[in-house]
């Protein structure tokens, strides 16, 4: 009986050192990666006919050999995913600056509108002393002057100029916008190296900073600075 157990024991040693075998199908992605599994069923539909051109591909492996496939596979989605993500994290930090244009310590900035069901880009000129966003009638498609209600608004030295308040359908700017904002359109006469003014109704509370040798502002830079720390953080994990 002893021997028999001795027997029986080193029987089942050889048993589990044995490899254990699998089906594995191949098959390449679009991005141009041999991707192996061991089902038939995790082979995207898309892929199912390069199995059958090779009539499938059936290899015989061990149970390690399939482990480490499994193991590549799951890294390998893992980089496309991380990749993925830091191609997103950098389009959005677009949105934390904008490209302006500066002259004589004039901030311009590009401002996209809606009005009257027309697009357009307009080049209005920072103004932290403006209470109102302001454009300038001749820059302003679609708008009617007989439509419109007038009525005066004072400037700085007492002056009176004649303006119109209109709602536009949609403004923006940088990462912010505003929908069915209330702006004034002024007469304006002669030539301006802008549109009119982006007033404190629609600048941004936060602190904004302007870079003057990159002709830039940087809406938000406790946001874009996050942001920048995980992209680096996942190309350190990338690498």
């Amino acid at each position: 009986m002893k021997y028999f157990l001795i027997i029986m024991i080193n029987f089942l040693l050889v048993f589990v050192h044995m490899p254990v075998i699998a089906e594995i199908y191949q098959y390449t992605n679009g991005g141009g990666k041999k991707i192996y599994v061991d089902r038939l069923s995790q082979v995207p539909a898309k892929y199912r006919s390069q199995l059958k051109t090779r009539n499938p591909s059936v290899t015989q492996v061990s149970e390690q050999q399939l482990r480490l496939y499994q193991l590549e596979n799951k890294l390998h989605a893992k980089r496309i995913t991380t990749r993925n993500t830091i191609s997103s994290l950098t389009a959005k930090t677009a949105d934390f600056t904008t490209d302006v244009a500066i002259a004589d310590n004039q901030v311009i900035v590009p401002v996209s509108i809606l009005y009257a069901g027309k697009k357009q880009t307009l080049n209005l000129l920072l103004d932290t002393g403006a209470s109102s966003t302001v454009i300038h009638t001749t820059r302003l498609k679609s708008f009617n002057l007989k439509s419109q209600k007038l009525r005066y608004a004072q400037v700085a030295g007492g002056g009176l100029i004649k303006s119109w308040e209109i709602q536009l359908n949609k403004i923006s700017f940088g990462p912010y916008q505003y929908s069915s904002k209330n702006v004034l359109v002024i007469e304006h006469k002669g030539e301006a190296a802008f549109d009119g003014l982006l007033g404190m109704d629609l600048l941004p509370r936060n602190d904004y900073q302007i870079d003057f040798y990159a002709n830039k502002i940087i809406w938000d830079k406790l946001g874009l600075f996050q942001v920048q720390q995980k992209i680096n953080r996942l190309k350190l994990e990338l690498n």
